[in-house]
């Protein structure tokens, strides 16, 4: 059975219309502070501040280019990282693919 949710990566323009499998989106907005891995916050958190720091510490002149790779639960949270940047506007400055083997994550 399918449950779906809006998205709401964005807290400015949170597009209702875009639906998300609720299970998904959980795994990759909220974080477990007892994580033994340190508790670092959510997989949405470390993966976004990963991607901006090596853009930051990327060559300003050369093109930027994010592939992101998965199968299964991680081809789900790859094509969320990626609605993710390209909601926040990196899509601009960086080409973003995915490739995913993966259940269907968004609609």
């Amino acid at each position: 059975m399918s449950s779906r949710e809006p998205a709401r990566l964005d807290s400015c323009d949170p597009r209702q219309e875009v639906k998300v499998e609720s299970g998904f989106l959980n795994l990759y907005t909220s974080a477990d502070k007892t994580c033994r891995f340190g508790g670092t916050g959510s997989c949405r958190e470390q993966l976004l501040h990963e991607v901006s720091r090596l853009i930051d510490s990327g060559d300003s002149h050369s093109d930027t280019s994010i592939t992101l790779p998965g199968h299964s639960m991680a081809g789900a949270l790859a094509m969320l990282l990626a609605y993710d940047l390209a909601e926040l506007g990196l899509n601009r400055t960086a080409t973003i693919t995915v490739f995913s083997f993966s259940p269907c994550v968004l609609d």
